[in-house]
């Protein structure tokens, strides 16, 4: 199987992991996490873009495909490093830094990335050889860099079938595996404990928020108004989205 299709592959079966659902629901809620518009609005100012960001995103044409093309401005090795210590900060590698980078100049989170929540790597060549980087230094430079945001690893010999890593794991997770996860995390990280609102949730949420000056009864009937019968709810409702609304928008 040539390199391209491999990749496509694993792409797509990420992407219909549990881990990787969870890390972009993450990532959608730190754009209503006022410490990370704080985060966004110096890195707009430092690199001279609008407060809410290009209002065009720009498209090159590279290998037949199109696109996001960065501005000047921030088309330097600079502002990606800038962006990967950002990510670390909220304990993402740097394979998620396109999203950081679409949202901080173009106010958009819709890109294509690479992340992956639980990587694989090929730890006898990336120590071995043959190198895919120019030496053993690169590669333990790589492994350095992804142990900050991935520090547990699990060793597979090559020939444990896919039963017996299975059957490992779940009986290893909480005695060997969860421990060593634990002292790395970080309680004011909310990545994996952020679930995915239903459809019109978030919407109505960021709504009532918005509206959160008005008496709940006006807010109530503009709900109505809105959304019709399917998002009616009683005043006391309404009080209790808004605290929970100011409480979220205050968390890092």
């Amino acid at each position: 199987m040539d390199y391209t299709k491999q990749r496509e592959l694993e792409k797509n079966a990420v992407e219909a992991t549990s881990s990787f659902k969870k890390t972009m629901n993450y990532i959608e809620s730190l754009i209503d996490d006022s410490g990370f518009q704080k985060e966004v609005s110096k890195f707009r100012k430092k690199y001279k873009l609008p407060e809410k960001g290009l209002p065009e995103t720009m498209y090159v044409e590279f290998e037949g495909k199109e696109v996001i093309k960065f501005p000047e401005q921030v088309d330097d090795g600079n502002f990606y490093s800038e962006v990967v210590e950002l990510c670390e900060k909220y304990a993402l590698d740097l394979m998620w830094s396109s999203i950081f980078e679409n949202y901080i100049i173009y106010n958009n989170t819709e890109i294509n990335t690479d992340g992956n929540p639980i990587d694989i790597a090929d730890f006898g060549q990336l120590m071995n050889g043959p190198f895919q980087y120019e030496s053993i230094e690169d590669s333990i430079a790589l492994c350095k860099n992804t142990a900050k945001t991935h520090p547990v690893a699990i060793f597979i010999n090559p020939y444990a079938s896919e039963n017996e890593i299975v059957d490992y794991i779940k009986k290893l997770y909480k005695i060997s595996i969860k421990p060593i996860q634990d002292s790395y995390r970080n309680p004011k990280i909310k990545l994996g404990k952020i679930k995915k609102k239903k459809a019109g949730v978030k919407e109505r949420n960021d709504f009532i928020y918005q509206n959160r000056h008005l008496p709940s009864k006006t807010i109530m009937r503009m709900l109505y108004d809105k959304y019709g019968p399917k998002l009616e709810m009683d005043q006391g409702y309404i009080g209790k989205i808004i605290s929970m609304e100011k409480k979220k928008r205050k968390e890092v």
